[in-house]
């Protein structure tokens, strides 16, 4: 059976920059594995996105790093 890890990490870091939110997210990344699931929560401009970028460098992702639409009212809207 395949290792199953489940963490539970809650906190606040107040990052002066824009290169220490990639570094935080660089040593997160190196404690995870493929398949990991984060969720980053905040408001607009908090960060989230720079901190994956770091975790993405850390865990060598090639491609871009962009706001993915797991909020309800970022769903595309059916077809009519």
């Amino acid at each position: 059976m395949a290792d199953r890890r489940t963490y539970l990490l809650e906190g606040t870091a107040e990052l002066s920059t824009a290169a220490d939110t990639v570094a935080l997210g660089a040593q997160l990344g190196t404690q995870l594995r493929a398949g990991d699931v984060v969720v980053l929560s905040g408001p607009l401009g908090a960060g989230k996105t720079v901190l994956a970028k770091g975790i993405a460098q850390a865990m060598d992702v090639d491609g871009p790093v962009t706001l993915g639409a797991s909020r309800p009212d970022s769903q595309p809207k059916p077809a009519r």
